[in-house]
């Protein structure tokens, strides 16, 4: 759809367009966001030492991190999509929509067996770990794609591992939850999903900073009507490495998550007990 708007109407008034549709779903969804009375029984935790308790947990952390280094990799994906679909592939522009939209209606429709043949049976951490390595070998087949069908096979393929991420990101996220929980008595969802959402933006970030260095090598110009035949290679290293890279920097950092086996298995014993003991 950008490739189509920016086509038709040109990148300033596509991004007037879409700030206005991103601001107006904003400010329609505030009146959801107040908790009802009464439903906090807990006095508050002041606002410092609840940043500074969610910030120094260890949980917390190896998860954000590792949420941002999946934002960074599927960044990456959509940021260079339709430059590859153009200089790398040689199709029409307009092919990224469709070539995006195969990857997300593969990640839809595998949501199920990731959760009926792998969450089911593994634990939160695993079932993300495995998920990275999928979206990161997955995205290797872009580099080594010719012609449009193989490109749009390749985002399916993309699509099967960010269906894990998906499923699992909120997962893991909500064992962080129960274990802070747990900890000090307070179910702080609110603070942990609101920090996340805020940290991860960054990963936007580093995909430009990413794009800015690497692509310039390759010749890439944005003011030249025709790109060298450099971009090419460019692109297609573009939309493999960095993914691989976060991926795989994704999957290290998990492998500090305190939150499976044992420890695990002893937050949801305490958070049932206490279940029990209040009805």
């Amino acid at each position: 759809l950008p490739a189509v708007l920016s086509t038709a109407l040109g990148y300033p008034l596509m991004g007037i367009i879409f700030a206005a549709i991103a601001g107006a779903a904003v400010y329609i969804g505030i009146p959801g966001m107040f908790e009802r009375k009464g439903y906090q029984d807990e006095k508050p935790i002041p606002l410092g030492r609840a940043l500074k308790e969610t910030l120094i947990n260890r949980s917390f952390v190896t998860v954000v991190i590792a949420q941002t280094l999946r934002f960074f990799a599927t960044g990456i994906l959509t940021t260079g999509m339709m430059f590859y679909m153009k200089y790398s592939i040689g199709a029409d522009p307009s092919w990224t929509t469709i070539s995006l939209a195969a990857a997300f209606i593969t990640a839809g429709l595998s949501l199920w067996p990731w959760r009926h043949f792998i969450a089911n049976k593994f634990e939160a951490r695993t079932t993300t770990m495995i998920a990275y390595a999928v979206t990161g070998l997955s995205s290797i087949t872009l580099a080594l794609s010719h012609g449009t069908v193989q490109a749009i096979l390749s985002a399916c393929f993309v699509g099967v591992g960010l269906a894990g991420l998906i499923l699992m990101g909120d997962v893991i996220l909500a064992d962080v939850v129960d274990e802070d929980d747990v900890r000090t008595g307070q179910r702080r969802a609110g603070m942990f999903f609101g920090m996340s959402g805020l940290i991860i933006t960054l990963s936007s970030a580093l995909v430009a900073q990413v794009f800015g260095w690497l692509m310039p090598r390759f010749g890439y110009d944005s003011a030249l009507a025709v790109q060298p035949a450099t971009v090419d290679a460019g692109f297609r290293l573009f939309m493999s490495v960095p993914s691989v890279i976060g991926c795989g920097l994704a999957i290290f950092v998990l492998s500090f998550y305190p939150l499976y086996g044992k420890r695990l298995k002893e937050i949801k014993q305490k958070l049932t007990e206490r279940k029990v003991q209040q009805t």
